[in-house]
């Protein structure tokens, strides 16, 4: 089964996706349901795409509402920020900083 899983998604989607990430190769504004940011106009096209249809990072900004409050992060990726953001507004509203 996760050889049918991984065909199809690299096999048949990734082409796909390829094709149609050049649509957005020029678009450096994106919005989410709770941010907009810019990218640079050199930046990845699938990545654009990606972002464009609130798919970049998304399994890992759903696991963000799971994680305790009282937990210390810190996130040491190395794309855009975006897991950065999602990480600040979710520790805002449990920090105390007085």
């Amino acid at each position: 089964m996760e050889f049918y899983y991984y065909t199809i998604k690299f096999k048949v989607f990734l082409p796909i996706i390829r094709l149609l990430s050049f649509l957005y190769k020029n678009q450096t504004k994106f919005k989410t349901n709770e941010f907009y940011y810019l990218v640079p106009k050199n930046f990845d096209p699938i990545t654009k795409f990606l972002m464009k249809y609130n798919i970049y990072e998304k399994k890992e900004r759903s696991l963000i509402k799971y994680m305790d409050d009282n937990i210390d992060v810190i996130e040491a990726g190395a794309g855009i920020g975006l897991i950065s953001m999602y990480l600040k507004k979710n520790r805002k509203k449990t920090i105390n900083y007085d």
